[in-house]
């Protein structure tokens, strides 16, 4: 997969995330400090932070964080995806959530 295909995968798999996210916990995107988000960082990464709010104690959106479902998501389990993503495929990872918690916020 080149590069181009691979910014096209992982576009749609953050707003197939962040469509799960809005049916399991409507308010996800007031929960996540924008200024430390990292998903390379299993603390700072989207999982991360929510799991010290409430929406991690919904049953489904357990289930849906299920290992092989992580990627489908794009809520990467950081050690498996290490060797697919470098610091620009992170950063630019953590950039996409970004653009999809911004204009969460505009339209709320």
């Amino acid at each position: 997969m080149n590069m181009s295909e691979a910014k096209k995968v992982l576009v749609r798999n953050v707003r197939r995330g962040a469509k799960l996210l809005d049916g399991l916990c409507p308010d996800w995107y007031k929960l996540i400090n924008i200024n430390i988000l990292d998903l390379s960082n299993a603390r700072n990464c989207i999982v991360g932070q929510l799991g010290l709010g409430y929406c991690l104690n919904h049953t489904d959106f357990n289930n849906g964080f299920a290992l092989p479902y992580r990627e489908y998501y794009s809520f990467p389990e950081s050690h498996r995806m290490l060797g697919k993503l470098n610091d620009r495929g992170w950063n630019y990872l953590t950039n996409l959530w970004i653009r999809q918690i911004l204009k969460r916020r505009r339209l709320a």
